[in-house]
């Protein structure tokens, strides 16, 4: 039998097993903001690494990373997004696919959306992985997946079955098959880092300095000089391709690092030197700015989960 988790994940509970959906506040010029149809978001956790949310009515516009491996199913509304210096359209009858520690930026909504969102713990995707001979750092070639596709055919197929989990109406042997199957496409969609995305390589250089100096003071000379471009040039072609600029990408990879080790137990203090931060209250002003609640707060949260799947936060950048 699934377990149900509370219907509102705005708020982090001990009891949820997801982060907030704490997102931006920015809307679609088009419609009062007070007369659009309020935002709901669901989320169940069927078991076997898997946690299955609704969302409708969305209007807002994120930016930030998520902590787990997922996919999207839109059901109305169509919105734009930036993924490794490509911009892509979203919308029924295509998948979006979402990987841990790639930054997330929605640059256009039209209208409200509504999706439904299969999230998966990611030692399931290492599994599926390894089964495949593909074990190497999952990165999605693209971020989309028609949905006539076959390859697509799994992930739909493991939506229905776990719909059909939430309500107690599904053999575990059909739902583990499911998830089985889908982890094994997923896993087959990787492709090694450094051929993905349609990021310029200096970009994609000045992304790699960045995660590999997480722990240190990074200068912009520095990072300029490394990637062989003027730092304004970097700096306009970094904000356009990934997002944001460096410093805020930086600063999202940061807590991208917090947030998975405080799921492993580290007390806050420890973490925030593991991740650069010269104490614990600069790790706890931008943790909070970034998913809505205090570092303490979170692990306890994570701590109660019945699984290590979390909606990962995407809060504005500032």
């Amino acid at each position: 039998m699934a377990r149900r988790c509370a219907s509102d994940l705005g708020i982090v509970g001990a009891a949820k097993i997801a982060q907030a959906w704490a997102g931006g506040t920015r809307y679609s010029p088009d419609m009062d903001p007070q007369a659009r149809p309020r935002r709901t978001t669901r989320a169940t956790y069927v078991g076997h690494g898997i946690v299955v949310g609704r969302i409708e009515n969305e209007w807002r516009l994120f930016r930030g990373m998520k902590d787990n491996y997922a996919f999207v199913v839109p059901g109305c509304g169509t919105w734009e997004f930036l993924y490794r210096g490509g911009t892509y359209s979203q919308g029924p009858g295509v998948l979006q696919l979402k990987q841990p520690g790639e930054l997330l930026r929605e640059l256009r909504r039209d209208g409200p959306a509504s999706y439904d969102i299969v999230v998966f713990d990611n030692q399931v995707l290492a599994a599926a992985g390894m089964a495949s001979s593909t074990a190497r750092e999952l990165v999605f070639d693209v971020p989309q997946l028609v949905a006539n596709d076959p390859r697509a055919a799994p992930l739909l197929s493991l939506l229905g079955w776990a719909r059909q989990a939430t309500a107690g109406a599904a053999e575990p042997l059909a739902v583990e098959n499911a998830i089985a199957e889908a982890a094994l496409v997923l896993a087959s969609l990787g492709a090694p880092q450094r051929a993905v995305g349609r990021e310029a390589r200096t970009v994609r250089r000045a992304r790699e300095y960045l995660q590999d100096r997480m722990t240190g003071q990074v200068r912009l000379d520095d990072l300029a000089d490394h990637v062989r471009l003027d730092k304004f040039h970097l700096v306009r072609a970094f904000r356009d391709q990934v997002g944001a600029p460096p410093y805020a990408y930086l600063t999202h990879a940061r807590v991208h690092r917090a947030r998975e080790l405080l799921r492993a137990g580290l007390p806050a203090g420890r973490v925030a030197l593991e991740v650069g931060y010269c104490d614990q209250s600069q790790l706890h002003r931008h943790f909070v700015r970034i998913v809505g609640t205090t570092p303490g707060a979170y692990a306890a949260s994570a701590r109660s989960a019945p699984s290590s799947v979390a909606l990962g936060a995407c809060a504005p950048m500032r």
